[in-house]
């Protein structure tokens, strides 16, 4: 599964850089970070607008990873709404061979609020909480608002 061949040049310099290094895309530059505090091996960051590439430059990462490292178990990607979650994930499984060594329940595209709640569920007891306390704010077509408290 090679990379599109589509992108930019920055998006192309992104996509392709070694695995070992933190990729960040910041105003059309990609810049290559040697930092201790991002020891996340495969980090991608995108700081940039709408319209400019960035979902098309983390799905072709995915794959630039999945087709570059022996052991690609999982692989989690963070957006802000879920619809761009949705399409990331779908672009993500377009690109993905049919013999690909990493099937696509393996990759999840999550939003950063859907994925800090599954980790505070899921951890709120290592955390020293004794409790996890959820609130959605619902508007309804009446004025008052409801709010529903889960542990």
């Amino acid at each position: 599964m090679p990379v599109q061949t589509d992108l930019d040049v920055e998006q192309f310099a992104a996509v392709t850089a070694p695995i070992d290094k933190p990729v960040v895309i910041k105003a059309g530059h990609s810049l290559y970070l040697n930092h201790h505090s991002l020891s996340c091996t495969y980090l991608f960051l995108a700081f940039v607008g709408p319209g400019s590439g960035k979902t098309c430059a983390i799905a072709n990462r995915v794959i630039h990873i999945i087709n570059n490292t022996a052991n690609a178990t999982g692989i989690l990607c963070l957006t802000f709404s879920r619809n761009a979650a949705l399409e990331m994930k779908e672009r993500i499984v377009a690109l993905l061979d049919h013999d690909t060594k990493i099937l696509p329940a393996h990759i999840a595209c999550n939003t950063f609020h859907s994925f800090g709640l599954k980790l505070s569920k899921k951890f709120y007891t290592f955390l020293n909480y004794t409790a996890v306390l959820i609130a959605c704010l619902i508007v309804s077509p009446s004025p008052k608002l409801t709010c529903s408290l889960n542990n």
